[in-house]
């Protein structure tokens, strides 16, 4: 028994060593060398890098602001019952979904095909050449984070209690009343942390604003670092200040939202409280709101959809040209490749963090320390960690000759908050009293595993895989700093093509990416179903 009891310590200890020293490796270590390179405050103060901070800050409070303005209302119209009870209520929840699974390089070609001065927009007659603008920047990122912002509001609402609604009706309460009283109790954090979220991806974006933007008149914090390190001489020292406001803009948002956001009081507890399952109205949604809220939820993908079929065969005949031809096996490969190893490192990094959190079940302040801090990457751009990777590891990985280890690294620590919020609701708690059961019927731990454990992580393992592998296919920043001539994969190739205007073949690539990635989640996912009656 103390045997046992020892070498659980051991292996407990190991996981939280290696985790913690993989976290230093990944994030700490980078981070800290881009604030260590910062040599004067004075290049912070630098005009033209604080004209750049101005322009990324309003371009995502505007683009924030617009997708609140949408999603919200659209978001507290799904989250009625009404709503949730209509036949369409699955098929609006995965429109909203959709727009999420486009890379982001197809949405920004998408968005210059639709908008440029030959785009979709001015054959038919409507000119307004919103293509390498701010216009076009905001566009895209609204029609990306409004839908997003709805599905949050929506389940949000979703979760208010029916009874309290009835209830506050019957003592006289109005439209207005119920959603001053019960309503925006049980939404305000919710649409607070959406806005919070949506700054900062509006601040972090990379291939929309890369694309869409068109160069300097059009440049964000992240655009910017981009072009100190790969265009022309290379300018670390700005990079760095650019780096150092691009963290104070995404995480100081975060800061400030868990500084003033009090403890809920036991009013607001009850008001988001489970809604019954059945419980609420009998009445049927009116069909025109079915059909407005429909339309509505699928014309977010309509701009990413009409592309690929708006010019016939010209793109496809461009595309398999044999000049073009040449050029895609090479990235095809690379993509391939990329995918397939990042998707085994952010499985193997995320189910050692899962684990190593599971440790800390007897320490709960450690363990929700320990999880936010495997959290923490989703906001701070793959680009600052880049540039600290640069920094910190240059020596070993060559930028300028492309490096596949960087770029694995840094797409798996990209996607690992994603894999980790997915696994460890699941892996957090084990069904005790199944394995005690099975360790009364002499069933050893890889049996045990087997028989309880491995049913219950399975589909949420297999999820997480899908969506990195399928998200790696389309990622542009995370590849966008170390790659090379020998090292190019696709969405490289796309981004390369529409800055040399070669819009037929970028529209049918942009095609290609579409359904690899679309299809790489379709497939892996895929092997994560089992038959219930395993």
């Amino acid at each position: 028994m103390a045997k046992d009891v020892s070498r659980d310590r051991w292996i407990k200890a190991s996981l939280l060593t290696g985790s913690g020293l993989l976290w230093l490796a990944l994030v700490a270590i980078p981070l800290g060398s881009v604030l260590i390179r910062l040599r004067s405050v004075t290049a912070l103060l630098d005009p033209e890098i604080l004209q750049i901070v101005r322009f990324t800050a309003i371009q995502a409070s505007v683009s924030t602001a617009i997708s609140i303005l949408i999603g919200f209302p659209l978001g507290l119209v799904l989250g009625r019952p009404l709503a949730l009870a209509d036949r369409f209520s699955g098929l609006r929840r995965m429109l909203l979904a959709m727009p999420y699974g486009v890379p982001t390089v197809v949405a920004g070609t998408a968005w210059v095909i639709w908008l440029g001065r030959s785009g979709i927009l001015a054959e038919s007659g409507l000119r307004l050449d919103w293509a390498y603008t701010a216009a076009g920047v905001v566009t895209a990122h609204v029609f990306f984070n409004a839908p997003w912002v709805a599905l949050l509001v929506s389940e949000s609402r979703a979760r208010i209690a029916n009874d309290l609604i009835d209830a506050a009706g019957t003592l006289g309460a109005g439209s207005w009343g119920r959603f001053k009283w019960i309503t925006w109790p049980a939404v305000k954090w919710v649409l607070a942390s959406s806005a919070t979220q949506v700054f900062s991806l509006c601040v972090m974006s990379f291939a929309l604003v890369l694309i869409l933007g068109g160069g300097p008149p059009v440049q964000t914090l992240e655009t910017a670092l981009y072009a100190r390190m790969r265009y022309g001489s290379l300018d670390l020292d700005g990079a760095v200040a650019c780096g150092i406001w691009e963290l104070t803009l995404t995480l100081l948002p975060w800061a400030l939202l868990l500084l003033i956001q009090p403890s809920w009081s036991a009013a607001e507890r009850e008001t988001a409280g489970v809604r019954p399952r059945g419980s609420g109205s009998s009445r049927r949604q009116s069909g025109w709101l079915v059909f407005a809220t429909t339309l509505v939820s699928a014309l977010f993908m309509v701009p990413y959809v009409a592309v690929i079929f708006s010019s016939g065969m010209k793109p496809w005949q461009a595309l398999l040209a044999p000049g073009s031809i040449e050029q895609l096996s090479t990235p095809l490969k690379w993509t391939a490749i990329l995918a397939i190893l990042s998707g085994i490192g952010t499985l193997g990094l995320t189910l050692l963090s899962v684990l190593a959190a599971r440790a800390l079940a007897k320490v709960p302040a450690m363990q929700r320390l320990f999880t936010t801090l495997w959290v923490l990457p989703s906001g701070i751009s793959v680009l600052v960690l880049g540039l600290g990777f640069w920094l910190a590891y240059g020596k070993w990985l060559d930028p300028f000759s492309g490096s596949l280890t960087a770029m694995v690294a840094l797409q798996a620590i990209l996607f690992t908050p994603v894999a980790f919020r997915m696994i460890w609701p699941v892996a957090r708690s084990s069904p005790e009293i199944l394995l005690e059961a099975a360790t009364g019927l002499g069933a050893s731990k890889l049996q045990r595993f087997l028989a309880v454990e491995w049913p219950r992580l399975r589909s949420p393992i297999f999820s997480a895989l899908a969506i990195v592998m399928g998200a790696s296919v389309g990622e542009v920043a995370a590849v966008s700093l170390f790659y090379g001539e020998g090292i190019f994969p696709l969405p490289l190739l796309l981004s390369r093509w529409m800055g040399q205007y070669r819009f037929e073949e970028a529209q049918a690539l942009s095609a290609v990416l579409l359904v690899l990635a679309s299809g790489t989640i379709a497939l892996v996912s895929r092997w994560g179903f089992y038959d219930k009656r395993s």
